[in-house]
């Protein structure tokens, strides 16, 4: 298991961008990739993969999202 607390806020911003560079060539609403809040996050975890299941970079965009998840939630 992943100790988040040896993270820092610049290591999520960081993967944040990524994310958000990857959704950009995505189909996902503007609302949602534009602010990357926990609702947002959120949303993507349940939705993200429903009009992209053949887009080559949701694996890497998966992988991003469960990180920023868990880090969010559990530096509550």
């Amino acid at each position: 298991m992943i100790n988040f607390n040896s993270f820092t806020e610049m290591d999520a911003h960081q993967r944040e961008i990524k994310l958000k560079a990857i959704l950009e060539k995505m189909d996902i609403p503007e609302q949602r990739r534009a602010a990357l809040s926990l609702r947002n996050l959120r949303w993507l975890n349940r939705n993200m993969s429903i009009n992209n299941s053949k887009h080559p970079l949701l694996p890497r965009a998966v992988k991003l999202l469960t990180w920023l998840l868990r880090f969010h939630t559990q530096r509550r």
